[in-house]
């Protein structure tokens, strides 16, 4: 079987107690019961998946939204003006779905000791790619933020004169992965990968810095860390994000306190998590905008595969975090769950994490076996685009990565089966 049994109804048990919760929630206009609940869930996905470190990562983000907003809520700050309470808890509804799926997916019973994902054997292609990742890495180009009297302008500069080549050459960097390396090869790509985490940086770009270090983690580490470093690193993890944030913005931290976790310089609280949250409740009102899922389908599939830039004039409704801003203004982003509710109901919501949570059961629980290359493939784009696809655009930066970086590796796998025919010729 797929998934045990018992874990089946544990999950189906979790999602049949969100359901309930959120039925009383509403009735009662209580805006803390859905996240509490929510909170503790994510808790205990964190433990149970405590033995695959990259995973447990993106659990951690996953557990900052509900976190994130208790923290707020009985602080008694003010709440960002862009939310919508009437929506909240659909919000934390459609999250509660994720997070009971991967209740189904068995723990694993042991670490990783060292992750064998190199499938792809060409020292040619891998100095090809090499030179074409550290070309478009000098091409980068931003101001330093660190250097300029308003640090935050400069940032923000940097991320309106940012390309796609930021992301392009992540998805590139992914293909690194998969590729067999010596000792030397792999100091090669971690050097690659430093300036181009130490560029994001300077120029304020922490997500991407962030996605960057996943790469580097693979090429460096490539192992689970025990449990109990583990909790260290995701919570002093937290922390560097955290005054790296105020760094970004010039001012200076003399002291560590509640403050770095209910921001409310400019008079309500702000945070990552506050601003995809606030935008996720926005763009619920214009739910009746959207065209029948049925005809949203064909929208989802080309956003999945064609560039934003070609067919988000046409379909703008397939990215309802840009969407959205036709109508009010949102800090951005949405969260994945929301959208894809938005767009699909809720039956396409199932079908994609039941997709997910079987592609993702495939991978945690390898043991000791080398898994598919195509789940691999697709457990890599889960793990280094998690901040990108849960919080902003997931047919976008999910949907799309996966099947960029699937591709990729079709065409250099036909290429490298005919080169070794016409070789043996």
């Amino acid at each position: 079987m797929l998934f045990n049994s018992a874990l089946i109804g544990v999950g189906t048990l979790s999602l049949s107690f969100f359901i309930i919760i959120f039925f009383v929630a509403e009735s009662l206009s209580n805006f803390y019961l859905m996240p509490v609940c929510l909170l503790l869930i994510a808790f205990v996905l964190i433990v149970k998946f405590r033995k695959r470190t990259l995973f447990s990562l993106m659990l951690f983000f996953v557990f900052l939204f509900p976190f994130d907003f208790l923290m707020v809520y009985f602080s008694g700050a003010t709440f960002f003006h862009a939310y919508d309470f009437n929506n909240i808890n659909l919000v934390f509804l459609t999250l509660s779905f994720f997070c009971s799926f991967l209740l189904f997916i068995p723990s694993p019973k042991e670490y990783i000791k060292s992750y064998d994902l190199e499938y792809i054997n060409s020292n040619i292609l891998f100095f090809f790619i090499l030179g074409v990742y550290l070309l478009g890495t000098m091409y980068l180009s931003g101001g330093n933020i660190f250097e300029s009297d308003s640090s935050y302008g400069a940032y923000r500069d940097n991320l309106k004169n940012a390309s796609g080549l930021n992301e392009y050459l992540i998805i590139l960097s992914c293909l690194f992965i998969i590729i067999k390396k010596t000792k030397a090869m792999r100091f090669f790509v971690c050097f690659a990968v430093s300036i181009y985490i130490f560029k994001s940086v300077i120029y304020g770009l922490r997500v991407q810095a962030l996605m960057q270090f996943i790469v580097f983690y693979f090429m460096f580490i490539n192992k689970d860390i025990k449990s109990k470093y583990l909790f260290l690193a995701l919570s002093s993890g937290f922390l560097l994000m955290l005054i790296y944030g105020f760094a970004k913005e010039g001012m200076i931290i003399e002291k560590i306190g509640f403050e770095l976790l209910v921001d409310t310089r400019y008079g309500y609280a702000q945070s990552h998590q506050q601003g995809v949250l606030s935008s996720s409740t926005a763009m619920l009102n214009y739910k009746d905008l959207f065209p029948n899922v049925f005809l949203n389908i064909p929208s989802v599939m080309s956003a999945s595969v064609i560039p934003r830039g070609i067919i988000g004039d046409i379909l703008p409704w397939a990215y309802p975090s840009s969407f959205v801003q036709m109508f009010q203004y949102t800090p951005g982003g949405g969260l994945f769950t929301t959208q894809i509710y938005l767009l699909l109901g809720f039956p396409g919501l199932i079908i994609i994490l039941l997709f997910m949570v079987s592609f993702l059961n495939s991978f945690l629980n390898l043991g000791n076996r080398k898994p598919n290359c195509i789940i691999t493939l697709l457990f890599i784009v889960t793990v280094v685009f998690f901040p990108r696809w849960i919080s902003y655009d997931f047919f976008n930066y999910f949907a799309r990565s996966s099947f960029v970086l699937i591709m990729l590796y079709v065409f250099i796998y036909i290429f490298l089966k005919l080169n070794r025919s016409l070789r043996e010729r």
